[in-house]
């Protein structure tokens, strides 16, 4: 055993067990500052387990998709969508039967009549009650199947977007959960370097005591501890922001502290390029976006060329049973229109052309503005196919850069570490500068706060990757087992 290592172990047990005071008679009251009084609760700090909830992924998820605002809402936009498709279906497919009642009835007398004139106005109810079918349209050239088609992938495309909204709500927690973890880690690597900084503080401290350094040496210390202090304080506010954006998103109360009892497992992306796009052509929101515009633009195009042409339509015209009541008495009808109760399939044409004035000649401006909506159309259609390829390909370099940056920072961390603690040892000893030890003490604090926001950034891009591919998990991985308990 040297004398050195001697000589380590002695100022160390001296400085937990005792607090100098001869030095105070050199020093100001103001630079006397007990490490404990200024490390005094922050409205930041940790809650203890007691106060916090114990959560991991499996249940923010479950919770998260059953208690958001947004989702329940959703549930509810849902069934209206179901409600206007099946209308439309039925509008479309099948004629109108509708159940309708007329009655009048006359409350007030005739004030200029006489009162023995037999003519007065009867009180008696006049009306009818009855079944009707609407004009029902056999053929109109396509016209009315475009218009259904159009609703109907309208339709489709809302029942994607409310799966797709889902599935984003689904990222968001998965995000947020992971982030939570993600400034906790870096709050304890803030923590660390606070209490290293407090120990240098009491070296040094102890040190000036005993006149072996100068006085600068001291306030350097001490300035190094108290921003190590500021960081640590920032770090427990941005754990506050955190907990609170999980509380929103889970629908939780907004004041809930939280414990995760996972961390984040890193895992690098096995599919290719390729594969992703291949999922995108399929799936990706912003792809079937465009779809859903192009195939409606062409068949309002289709439908306005044929507005614009003198084609018959044919109908049937079922008509009305109807039981009719009045002072005369009460009798039961069939009719298809006055006088008439034969079921009969008319052909009408009714076409307007416009001379002079909006529209164009002829209505060419309808035409010509369907057609350039079509246009229009084709061109974000390409674009955005064009778009995927580009943000997936972006989006797989990033991954892979970040892979990159992630082995690169946790090789960093182990060796700074150790080079960390030798620094230390040397410094106790004599043997380092107090720069050299605060250069070493940052550059392992910036290490480790680098290397948990390298896992987190990985797991962004991946969830982004996974969004705009339009899969809720890759080939072969779930986001759920990306936990290490």
């Amino acid at each position: 055993m040297t004398i050195q290592y001697i000589w380590r172990i002695a100022l160390v047990t001296h400085l937990i067990i005792n607090v100098p005071t001869a030095f105070a008679q050199n020093l100001k009251a103001d630079d006397l500052e007990d490490i404990e009084k200024i490390s005094q609760d922050s409205p930041y700090k940790d809650k203890t387990k007691n106060e916090s909830k114990i959560i991991s992924l499996k249940d923010v998820l479950e919770e998260g998709l059953r208690m958001n605002s947004q989702e329940q809402t959703r549930k509810f936009s849902k069934e209206i969508l179901e409600i206007e498709w099946s209308d439309n279906y039925k509008n479309f497919w099948y004629p109108q039967l509708n159940f309708t009642i007329s009655q009048e009835e006359t409350l007030v007398d005739n004030l200029y009549g006489d009162v023995n004139d037999n003519n007065g106005t009867s009180k008696t109810p006049n009306g009818y009650a009855g079944l009707e079918v609407d004009n029902y349209t056999v053929f109109n050239w396509g016209k009315d199947y475009l218009e259904y088609k159009n609703t109907k992938e309208t339709y489709k495309r809302q029942k994607q977007i409310l799966k797709e909204k889902r599935r984003s709500l689904r990222f968001e927690i998965i995000s947020n959960y992971f982030a939570l973890i993600k400034t906790k880690k870096i709050s304890r690597a803030m923590r660390n370097q606070l209490r290293q900084s407090s120990f240098i503080y009491r070296l040094a401290k102890e040190k000036y005591s005993l006149k072996k350094i100068k006085i600068q040496h001291y306030f350097q210390a001490k300035s190094e501890y108290l921003r190590a202090h500021k960081e640590y304080q920032n770090a427990l506010y941005f754990v506050a922001q955190m907990e609170r954006n999980l509380a929103k998103t889970i629908g939780d109360d907004l004041e809930t502290s939280y414990t995760p009892r996972e961390e984040l497992k890193f895992k690098t992306l096995t599919n290719l390029p390729g594969t992703s796009y291949k999922f995108a052509m399929d799936r990706s929101p912003k792809f079937l976006n465009a779809k859903a515009s192009l195939n409606n633009a062409n068949r309002s195009f289709q439908k306005a060329l044929k507005d614009n042409m003198p084609l018959p339509k044919f109908d049937i015209k079922f008509g009305a049973l109807r039981h009719n009541f009045s002072s005369a008495g009460a009798k039961d009808t069939y009719e298809t229109e006055a006088g008439n109760k034969n079921v009969e399939l008319v052909a009408s044409i009714n076409m307007k052309w416009k001379i002079f004035g909006s529209g164009g000649l002829f209505n060419s401006n309808l035409d010509r503005k369907a057609y350039l909506k079509k246009r229009i159309s084709e061109i974000e259609y390409r674009e955005a196919k064009r778009d995927v390829k580009v943000q997936i390909n972006s989006i797989h370099r990033q991954i892979r850069f970040l892979e990159k940056r992630y082995e690169a920072s946790a090789a960093l961390v182990k060796a700074i570490r150790k080079t960390f603690d030798k620094t230390l040892d040397n410094y106790i000893g004599g043997k380092t500068s107090f720069p050299d030890m605060k250069l070493t003490l940052e550059l392992m604090t910036n290490a480790s706060v680098d290397y948990e926001k390298s896992k987190y950034d990985h797991l962004v891009s991946k969830l982004q990757l996974a969004s705009l591919m339009g899969v809720d998990d890759f080939p072969g991985e779930r986001f759920e087992g990306l936990v290490l308990k």
